[in-house]
């Protein structure tokens, strides 16, 4: 079973970040994902928040396809190189 959604402080008050968003294999593709995402948005306005942010790898395309339909932005891209 997926562990629930874990929402840190950042240091701006009003931004909200999941460090962590599970979805079990069973429930990709489904409404599912939407509505919870949906709630965490209603939930993150009413206590005062005016942005949330998440972390997704480059290769998982659809977790980005899935944000992306729910109105996310892409603010930062990491690189690394490897050495060995």
């Amino acid at each position: 079973m997926s562990e629930p959604v874990a929402m840190l402080p950042t240091t701006c008050m009003f931004t909200w970040f999941f460090h962590q968003v599970p979805a079990e294999d069973v429930h990709r593709r489904h409404p599912h994902p939407h509505t919870a995402l949906d709630a965490v948005d209603d939930d993150a306005r009413t206590q005062g928040a005016h942005t949330l942010g998440l972390s997704v790898f480059d290769f998982n395309t659809s977790a980005r396809s899935l944000y992306e339909s729910l109105g996310y932005e892409t603010t930062m891209v990491k690189m690394r190189k490897h050495l060995v």
